[in-house]
């Protein structure tokens, strides 16, 4: 009966309504944003700080040390530290070449001792 991309029957009543009180425009009224307060550089040295201490904590530990929600610090440790989880522990996106290194000496010596 209706296309799909039509509005429901509420929807048009409740748009009609507001027009019937006054409006006059389409577009929705301009509204402040709430200010993103918690990705400051203070908070991010705080949880580069609080990471590089003891980097097997988890996000929702981050969280409460410092008073902010689990999503913010997420968002902090990927999207502004570059970090992730690696066998528990927060680690860079990119590894030096003396870590990849490492990492290879220590995949061939847990591949032989798995044999055992």
């Amino acid at each position: 009966m209706y296309k799909e991309s039509s509005h429901s029957k509420r929807t048009v009543e409740f748009r009609a309504g507001k027009f019937k009180r006054g409006r006059t425009r389409l577009e929705d009224d301009p509204r402040e944003r709430r200010p993103k307060t918690v990705t400051t550089p203070e908070i991010i040295e705080q949880v580069h700080n609080i990471v590089s201490e003891d980097p097997s904590l988890t996000m929702r530990e981050i969280a409460y040390a410092i008073g902010i929600s689990d999503e913010r610090v997420l968002h902090i440790l990927h999207g502004e530290l570059h970090m992730k989880k690696l066998f528990g522990k927060l680690v860079p996106h990119t590894l030096t070449i003396q870590q990849k290194l490492d990492q290879n000496k220590f995949l061939s010596i847990w591949s032989v001792l798995s044999r055992i």
